[in-house]
């Protein structure tokens, strides 16, 4: 747990433009994250997890819609707002070095077309 001692709140007026420029902000992000995973799939980068058709979660009743099935979903990563996390997997553990700076440059190319 943290206490705050410095800082302050925006008033409403601020506060609406704020959240406006989120807003905004939110679309572009999305478009450019959508750019990498096109850019990232073709080389083998994107990875990609188990589809199945309902919500799991341990302690409640499963859901009679969710069945596993043999098709994948393409999984860029989590992302709130602004932080992301790219998560890609391989093989053999040196590939990861290698893939790495890849995912970097393509990020750094998408976002520097964007205008």
């Amino acid at each position: 747990m943290t206490n705050a001692e410095l800082g302050l709140a925006p008033d409403p007026g601020i506060a609406g433009l704020i959240s406006s420029s989120v807003f905004c902000f939110s679309f572009l992000w999305a478009r450019l994250l959508h750019e990498l995973e096109a850019d990232l799939k073709p080389i083998g980068i994107l990875d990609s997890v188990p589809r199945h058709g309902g919500f799991r979660c341990e302690g409640i009743a499963p859901d009679p819609e969710d069945v596993d099935t043999a098709e994948c979903d393409d999984y860029l990563g989590p992302t709130w707002m602004d932080d992301s996390c790219f998560c890609f997997a391989a093989e053999i553990p040196w590939c990861l070095r290698e893939r790495q700076p890849i995912c970097v440059a393509c990020f750094y190319n998408d976002a520097s077309l964007m205008q």
